[in-house]
């Protein structure tokens, strides 16, 4: 697989809807944009791994048809240039001729390297108004100094050092691990409420951390962040005792716990071990999760979170614990009543919503890209 990640200017040009982000190997995955002047097109692209930029210049109508077959092409031509064995090549171009797909962009420092490249598209040379301005080529690019984090490199450098890790995996194994599904946890999320029964089922990639699951369960629930939360980790005894408090900062005390912290703990570090987790949010409200392990699944073929089945309405943000909860739905469940028509405005301002398995799981689709 090839993916091309694509600003919203290029699938316009394509007219196309983007297709869900992978996660694949960088080496697989490039960005790109449009550059359009006097009425002219061209698509430049930037490898994730390498940073091989890569220029289709006078782009017709008719070639956005093609785009596929020209990237591929562009893609083998660089290669020679950077001189990659031959075998290599190979071995890449039939992993990316596969399927190419195209997606929204996902890495603004990568994006923004090549909006600097489209803008210095031309190049004079030294000190001289004897020479015309010449467009940079794809070759010219291989020895474009660009910047990776706080330092800087040739690409043609960082793709010999990529392509020579590529070209020493093995091509079944390789090819095997960029189609094979993830090892992922199913839960079963039980709301801790006196008189209402509010549960999901849902299945997350095992490899996530305790904050990612912390956005997948706020976008669950329908929340927003707005408040304190943490995770409790509990044994299998007939009598359950945390084992481990997995907390938002270094300011939590509680001694009869190991305290550790959500920002690097992934769920594989307790799961399937312990079996259990109680999710505690909004200390005011009080909400409770209990998060229940069902099954290790271990060919779940998605890299984000999903929802397979749940019942009863999410409590909305600030509405005042669990008798608040209770009054709130007497109140929009009765046309009649006095607070009726203030309470279902006040819903729609915390984005109160019935329970709806299409809506979450809209939501889930980008749980794991959210950083607050």
């Amino acid at each position: 697989m090839l993916q091309i990640k694509s600003t919203k200017k290029l699938l316009d040009e394509m007219k196309i809807k983007p297709s869900e982000i992978q996660d694949i190997d960088p080496l697989f995955s490039w960005h790109s944009n449009i550059k359009i002047s006097n009425r002219k097109k061209a698509v430049y692209l930037i490898n994730d791994a390498t940073r091989m930029i890569i220029v289709l210049r006078d782009l017709k109508a008719a070639d956005f048809k093609k785009l596929d077959s020209l990237i591929l092409d562009a893609i083998r031509e660089n290669l020679a240039l950077c001189k990659i064995g031959e075998d290599i090549i190979k071995k890449y171009m039939d992993i990316a001729s596969k399927e190419i797909i195209y997606t929204k962009t996902d890495d603004r420092s990568i994006i923004a390297t090549l909006n600097l490249v489209i803008e210095d598209a031309r190049w004079v040379g030294p000190n001289s108004v004897n020479i015309k301005p010449k467009e940079l080529s794809n070759e010219d690019y291989l020895k474009y100094t660009v910047r990776v984090g706080d330092s800087f490199y040739k690409p043609i450098d960082l793709a010999h050092k990529y392509f020579d890790e590529f070209g020493k995996k093995d091509s079944g194994n390789y090819d095997q691990k960029i189609a094979k599904a993830n090892k992922a946890y199913e839960f079963k999320l039980q709301m801790n409420l006196m008189d209402y029964d509010v549960w999901r089922n849902i299945i997350v990639p095992a490899g996530i951390t305790f904050k990612k699951f912390h956005f997948v369960l706020q976008d669950v629930f329908g929340w927003f962040n707005y408040h304190l939360h943490e995770f409790t980790v509990f044994n299998e005894e007939d009598e359950p005792r945390g084992i481990a408090l997995i907390a938002m900062g270094k300011d939590v005390d509680h001694q009869e716990y190991i305290d550790v912290y959500e920002e690097s703990i992934k769920l594989e570090k307790f799961i399937p071990e312990y079996k259990k987790i109680l999710y505690a949010y909004d200390f005011g409200d009080g909400w409770e999760v209990f998060c229940d392990l069902v099954r290790v699944v271990e060919d779940y073929e998605f890299n984000y979170a999903t929802c397979t089945d749940g019942k009863g309405d999410s409590p909305p943000e600030d509405v005042g614990g669990d008798t608040g909860f209770k009054d709130f739905l007497e109140i929009i469940n009765d046309k009649d009543n006095p607070e009726y028509d203030e309470m279902v405005k006040w819903g729609k301002m915390q984005h109160y919503e019935k329970w709806n398995i299409e809506s979450v799981n809209k939501r889930l689709v980008k749980s794991l890209k959210r950083t607050k």
